[in-house]
């Protein structure tokens, strides 16, 4: 089993299923601006570097030039909407319980406001040392700048923290950060995607990961 001193969780795709809020503001944007709407699996699919990357994804060529206006009707309603149906996956709370010994910590690409907002709004923030979202002087996954900022404020070199994901940056970010990786399966990217970047632990669901970190 592996010794840690630092777990460190995404949020989108990793501790709460987050999809149909995040789809919301997608076609609301979308719609404002009278572009067709996109269904959920398209959507999800844009999701983890960003909001500003999501929309211009979600956003056709021929209205790239809108993206401010888009990132605006996103954030006017995402920000009332950020939890309607977002959940953690089961075991989240039992699995951070369980490992209460341990420092812990969120990383999120996503815009810091929302994703300390929904962490409180999910029950979670009692579970956490630091939750760090997406800020201006941090260069985002999958650089590791995240990762290190956290240990260096959580005092544990690189090499002791695990980052826990289900996208391609989370692990790309641990590895970067010289840090040891664990790819959640369960989320929204293809599993066989993540699994081609070798991480050092791979798990189907949350409580699994009990299984190979020690307590």
């Amino acid at each position: 089993m592996l010794e840690k001193d630092l777990l460190i969780f995404d949020l989108d795709g990793t501790l709460a299923d987050t999809r149909k809020d995040i789809a919301g503001a997608v076609n609301h944007a979308l719609e404002h601006l009278g572009l067709p709407v996109l269904d959920l699996h398209t959507i999800t699919s844009f999701v983890g570097d960003g909001i500003t990357r999501l929309m211009q994804r979600a956003l056709p060529d021929s209205a790239q030039d809108r993206l401010d206006e888009g990132l605006d009707f996103f954030h006017a309603y995402y920000s009332e909407h950020l939890a309607d149906f977002s959940r953690p996956y089961a075991g989240v709370p039992e699995t951070l319980a369980y490992f209460k010994n341990h420092k812990k910590a969120v990383f999120s690409n996503k815009q810091e406001k929302y994703t300390v907002a929904l962490i409180e709004q999910l029950g979670l923030r009692p579970y956490f040392d630091f939750v760090l979202g997406g800020r201006p002087e941090l260069t985002p996954k999958p650089e590791g700048d995240g990762i290190h900022f956290l240990c260096r404020r959580l005092s544990c070199p690189p090499a002791t923290a695990l980052m826990i994901g289900d996208n391609t940056t989370d692990i790309r970010a641990g590895k970067a950060a010289g840090s040891s990786t664990c790819a959640v399966l369960y989320g929204y990217k293809d599993p066989a995607t993540l699994l081609a970047l070798r991480p050092d632990l791979v798990i189907s669901s949350m409580e699994e990961l009990k299984d190979f970190v020690k307590r």
